[in-house]
């Protein structure tokens, strides 16, 4: 009785509100009831397959022959398919020959040289060709080692030169290494991962930031251009063209190489205001 009263006891605007939300929904339920079950229109254009089309790619084993131990990259001669050059961490690089009937022969053992504790991302990681490969035979290679620098004793990253065979295109010369870059690495991983030479004739190097994955960046690498070769693409001018410039001294530098002239880093101190 009292609740009656409290309602009759209401605005006239607030029991017109009340009564006109309760027509509302008593009309979406009636009519939505009558008119969208009963009346629904039936699909006459729309055909959904009884299994989703495959758009994608499929993978299939281009050697099943051929076995390699932590293969990490897959690199061709320059204008040449016809024969494949497969990185393994442990140290090796094997050619493919013969594609049809395909088979490996080892083109490069360092494995006494390098360092490679799998999982991790040591090792010997990528091989990149010279443009003039077919002639002067060279080519470049990044792996991880153990050794001692003006920076200190451990574990390193390496960027060096090697040379073919003149006699036999399947056999690179082990002896023929010119290292360019030795750096102190103090990290398990994000070290030099991959080359590459760019239309422009210069050789691009990728590096991580030395850290280990746990926290990124561990060692601040990213935050500065006057400390290491890390966290940075590195573009170095292999061939020493005419005009440009030595590379600034540092312990990780053997020489071998200089630095385009155009580098937007050259004498570059500061970003921001910030050294």
């Amino acid at each position: 009785m009292n609740f009656l009263w409290m309602r009759d006891r209401r605005p006239t605007r607030q029991r017109n509100c009340l009564l006109r939300l309760a027509m509302f929904f008593w009309a979406m339920t009636t009519l939505g009831q009558s008119f969208g079950s009963t009346q629904r229109v039936a699909n006459t254009t729309l055909r959904m397959p009884s299994a989703p089309p495959s758009y994608s790619y499929t993978t299939v084993d281009a050697f099943p022959s051929l076995q390699f131990t932590n293969p990490v990259a897959l690199v061709a001669e320059p204008g040449r398919s016809d024969r494949l050059y497969v990185v393994e961490r442990v140290g090796r690089i094997f050619v493919i020959t013969n594609l049809t009937n395909p088979t490996k022969t080892v083109f490069l053992d360092i494995t006494s040289r390098v360092k490679s504790d799998y999982p991790n991302a040591e090792g010997l990681t990528t091989i990149a060709f010279h443009p003039g490969y077919a002639t002067n035979r060279l080519f470049y290679v990044t792996y991880s080692l153990t050794t001692t620098t003006a920076a200190g004793t451990g574990q390193h990253n390496r960027l060096a030169r090697f040379q073919r065979s003149a006699t036999n295109p399947n056999q690179a010369l082990s002896t023929s290494e010119v290292p360019f870059i030795t750096q102190r690495d103090e990290g398990i991983g994000h070290s030099m991962n991959d080359l590459l030479f760019g239309p422009d004739g210069y050789l691009y190097l990728s590096v991580g930031d030395e850290g280990d994955g746990g926290t990124g960046d561990d060692w601040n690498n990213a935050q500065r251009i006057d400390k290491d070769f890390f966290s940075a693409i590195l573009r170095i001018d292999v061939d020493k063209r005419a005009g440009n410039l030595n590379p600034n001294p540092h312990p990780a530098i053997a020489g071998n190489y200089l630095v385009p002239a155009d580098n937007p880093f050259i004498g570059k101190t500061s970003y921001n205001g910030i050294p």
